[in-house]
């Protein structure tokens, strides 16, 4: 557990998702596998598109809400997930989707936990609605790499 204020939790979750971005973009340029290629170019998209979403609450979100001080529990180690996956060439579509899947948990058990605890309410559902976000995101990516399986 730790003391931060709502700010720096969204600000490390925005530099969560441009991490990932970054590894998705590093395997897509590591892989020989058109399809896996095409996957992970998708996912390194879709994880900027959220760290971008985050930037701009981040920039408009009131300050009594980002200013609030609350207490967190520590994410899934993102690092861990990664370090145990498979090496890309040896990764089925499948594969890289799952890992897609288990690091968007990671974020999402942050919010989940933010928004069943925070206080004030305003937080809260702040913390709600990001994780609203986050799960909407989630299906969306789920449903889009299904597609690929069309190609």
């Amino acid at each position: 557990m730790s003391v931060q204020q709502t700010r720096s939790i969204i600000d490390h979750v925005r530099v969560f998702h441009q991490w990932v971005s970054q590894y998705y973009h590093r395997l897509a340029e590591s892989t020989q596998r058109k399809r896996t290629k095409l996957l992970l170019d998708y996912m390194s998209e879709h994880e900027q598109r959220l760290a971008n979403c985050l930037k701009e609450y981040e920039e408009s979100a009131p300050h009594r809400i980002m200013d609030t001080w609350l207490m967190s529990t520590d994410a899934a180690d993102a690092t861990q997930l990664i370090a145990d996956s498979e090496s890309v060439s040896d990764m089925s579509v499948d594969d890289v989707i799952a890992l897609g899947i288990r690091l968007s948990q990671c974020a999402i058990s942050v919010y989940e936990d933010l928004a069943d605890y925070s206080e004030p309410e305003s937080v809260r559902e702040t913390f709600a609605n990001l994780l609203h976000l986050e799960e909407k995101a989630l299906k969306q990516f789920v449903r889009d790499a299904g597609r690929l399986e069309d190609l």
